[in-house]
């Protein structure tokens, strides 16, 4: 799974000579808390809602009213925006994604390709792609299968998992954990409890059954 299946792409853009007034209408119009700043085509920094909340004067101001709106209408985006933000390629993998969002504290990496904006990848992208990876957009049963064996048990399993006669989709990858050895599937079928138990039979342990209803991440993936 790639940044460039969950971007979003040709986000809104700002300029450094966007006035603060102007990048928050834009922001509350599009619904985003992100704006990249380009100039003359180039990416040269990223200005957030909370950049802008903080740049502009609160209740507490001594300003008057009529004083604040002018504010916000002479300050620009490149007195308050990030520069040179840290950026990503469209080919990158998400969990790398992820981790540098971890890392850095932040909450979205512009995406270059060959020095061009071509999208912006934000957390609420990758928890999507978390949701899909763990078959949260497939409605089903959900459970916990114990692999005391570790990979050796992955075949086994496929195997038990392909003899259900309306050939069941095991809808999320087996993560295999190296304390607990156990995996966590999601299955689409009509008949749980038959599945589980051609598990058991096939010597698995079966524990957590439970129904998983359908998510609705904001976007379908093929």
């Amino acid at each position: 799974m790639l940044v460039r299946d969950y971007m979003t792409l040709n986000p809104t853009t700002g300029e450094p000579d966007t006035t603060l007034d102007e990048a928050l209408g834009l922001m509350r119009r599009q619904r985003i808390r992100r704006l990249p700043v380009l100039q003359e085509g180039r990416l040269v920094g990223i200005v957030t809602w909370t950049d802008l909340m903080r740049a502009s004067p609160s209740s507490a101001t001594s300003l008057a009213v009529w004083e604040i709106p002018a504010l916000l209408e002479k300050a620009r985006v490149r007195e308050v925006m990030t520069e040179n933000p840290i950026v990503v390629e469209p080919g990158m993998p998400v969990e790398e994604a992820a981790r540098i969002l971890r890392e850095r504290k932040i909450g979205g990496l512009p995406v270059v390709d060959e020095g061009n904006l071509v999208g912006i990848v934000t957390e609420s992208d990758l928890f999507d792609a978390l949701i899909y990876l763990l078959g949260g957009d497939i409605q089903g049963i959900r459970m916990t299968v114990d692999l005391p064996n570790g990979l050796r048990d992955v075949g086994r399993l496929a195997e038990a998992l392909a003899q259900d006669d309306e050939a069941p989709t095991m809808a999320a990858t087996v993560r295999l954990d190296t304390t607990s050895r156990r995996g966590y599937l999601r299955v689409a079928t009509s008949s749980p409890l038959l599945v589980a138990e051609r598990l058991a039979i096939g010597g698995f342990r079966v524990s957590n059954l439970r129904y998983a209803p359908r998510e609705n991440p904001h976007r379908a993936h093929t």
